[in-house]
């Protein structure tokens, strides 16, 4: 009976974004009907549907670090921007995202250009996704 009505509490719950469990320890259940609030995860943007790989590019998330901060005494608090959210990973997503909207916005490029772009790295992987998200035809060269 308690695995039944534990289960049709986590049903209901999780239709109102709580998180149900019936802990069991040494055989005993001491928090039977124990919900959670999982509420203050939800953020904005996650769980939202956008219209292009590309509008999921930024607002990436910073964390506060405070356990190294106080591991090395830090007189500041030390932040992290988490860039690997980002779509590819990098923080080249945003300027691969930027250079060619710059293009488009000053009407430089359209459907029919042909984008050139010399780099070796993480700037021409970023180029290349944003460019095939767009239609946008793009040969990468790598430089001696």
């Amino acid at each position: 009976k308690i695995a039944q009505k534990s289960s049709q509490a986590a049903s209901c719950a999780s239709r109102q974004g709580l998180i149900c469990c019936a802990l069991k320890i040494d055989g005993e259940l001491p928090m039977s009907d124990f919900s959670y609030d999982a509420s203050r995860h939800l953020k904005k943007g996650r769980g939202k549907v956008y219209d292009s790989i590309i509008d999921t590019i930024g607002d990436t998330p910073i964390v506060r670090l405070p356990k190294l901060s106080a591991e090395y005494g830090a007189k500041a608090t030390v932040l992290a921007k988490l860039e690997f959210f980002n779509p590819i990973a990098s923080v080249k997503d945003r300027i691969g995202v930027a250079m060619i909207d710059a293009l488009e916005q000053a009407g430089k490029i359209n459907k029919d250009t042909l984008l050139v772009e010399p780099t070796s790295g993480n700037t021409g992987i970023a180029l290349a996704f944003v460019a095939a998200a767009k239609g946008l035809k793009l040969i990468l060269v790598m430089p001696e």
